[in-house]
């Protein structure tokens, strides 16, 4: 508390402006200022983080490998039928983010080689 509310401090979700640096104070505060997500939420970031790392891992080059996981992870994020066998949380988070995810990833090689 006297941390957020101190004269550097623009409190709950602004920042601490320090000699030593600027700090997110959500980030030191976070119960305090009501701002931990739910379990969900949480599942769902460090998921995606996960999913993404995998998707960038397994697609550096289009091998079939490649190339079954994003159409798995597309046809999955659309609905389609076999996603229901997985844990639900894992269902929220891929027929949510699944499509995005698997476009991303479908992107090989060097980023200036993708317009828009």
């Amino acid at each position: 508390e006297e941390f957020v509310n101190s004269p550097e401090s623009e409190g709950c979700g602004g920042n601490y402006e320090s000699s030593q640096g600027t700090i997110v104070v959500n980030d030191l505060c976070s119960q305090y200022c009501n701002a931990c997500g739910s379990m969900e939420e949480i599942f769902e970031e460090a998921y995606m983080e996960v999913l993404t790392l995998q998707a960038r891992k397994k697609c550096r080059f289009a091998t079939s490998e490649c190339k079954a996981m994003l159409s798995n992870l597309y046809s999955c994020g659309n609905g389609q039928p076999g996603i229901e066998k997985a844990n639900p949380m894992i269902q929220a988070v891929v027929t949510k983010e699944g499509q995005k995810v698997a476009l991303e990833s479908a992107k090989l090689g060097h980023p200036s080689l993708h317009a828009g």
